[in-house]
């Protein structure tokens, strides 16, 4: 009889050896998987995180206008990036627009509802949109509240039509919509020197 390695277990404990290191090389290709398919984070992680930034940091959860709460968060994102110099501040909107969209998505589907009421992301995109080509000041940044909250509660002239597209888009294009007529009226205010 060969000499057994002594790595290697004893006959009677072979069987268990063999169906730990079937478990280990299962767990090693899940996580193969995981990471070709590009889920790195685990996914109640990944659902948490995209619940919390798709509620505002929570604001969403808010019993009462769930939506101005949002935009209120939009109102502290745009002024902490205030510091940006023109081109990247840009970008940042375009950033946020962009990320708002895939995040609302996965909202919507984690949540079972079209546009869910929890979701406010999109205002928080939309007041970015509305504040894109002004000074952040505090009195823009009031102006741009109200007139977003009009637009955004409104949807005039084919915003709510919007609404209708597919997804994430379908949940954040009426409030970039809304981000475009107020950032319209403002910039045309501090062109001609109303405000």
């Amino acid at each position: 009889m060969p000499e057994l390695c002594a790595d290697t277990p004893e006959p009677s404990n072979r069987l268990t050896h063999i169906k730990k290191e079937a478990r280990a090389l299962k767990s090693n290709l899940l996580i193969t998987i995981n990471i070709i398919e590009g889920t790195f984070v685990k996914t109640p992680l990944k659902n948490q995180a995209i619940k919390f930034l798709a509620t505002g940091f929570g604001s969403g959860l808010s019993p009462v206008a769930p939506g101005t709460c949002g935009t209120l968060v939009g109102v502290a994102v745009c002024a902490s990036s205030s510091f940006l110099p023109g081109l990247f501040r840009l970008l940042f909107i375009l950033a946020v627009a962009i990320g708002s969209v895939y995040i609302a998505g996965q909202a919507e589907r984690l949540y079972g509802k079209k546009d869910d009421g929890r979701i406010v992301i999109d205002e928080i995109a939309g007041f970015q949109v509305a504040m894109a080509a002004l000074p952040v000041t505090c009195v823009y940044l009031c102006l741009a509240f109200v007139l977003f909250r009009i637009f955004d509660i409104w949807k005039p002239l084919g915003i709510n039509r919007l609404q209708s597209l597919p997804g994430g888009w379908g949940v954040v294009a009426d409030d970039l919509g809304a981000g475009v007529y107020a950032a319209v009226i403002l910039f045309f205010f501090h062109l001609t020197g109303v405000i």
